[in-house]
């Protein structure tokens, strides 16, 4: 596996990345940890942006699996959430 550079957030004691990242569940990885300046930080955003963005983002997915021909959604599912 070649290595990932990601940026991530740390918050109440846990690192979240900023964009999917595709890694195994439940194994170990070495990470090393490089604050980022000013500029490059993402913005700091309120719990009801953080909610108004989920909520456009979960609107623009209603009726994206559904065609006149079937409904994939179950078998896509990542594709139409994730690209």
């Amino acid at each position: 596996m070649s290595p990932i550079t990601t940026t991530v957030v740390f918050e109440k004691g846990v690192l979240r990345p900023t964009e999917k990242v595709e890694l195994r569940e439940r194994h170990a990885y070495k990470a090393i940890l490089v604050p980022l300046s000013t500029k490059e930080r993402p913005p700091e955003l309120s719990e009801e942006e953080v909610l108004a963005r989920q909520r456009l983002a979960l609107q623009k997915l209603i009726g994206v699996a559904t065609t006149e021909t079937s409904d994939d959604a179950s078998v896509k599912h990542d594709e139409y959430l994730y690209g």
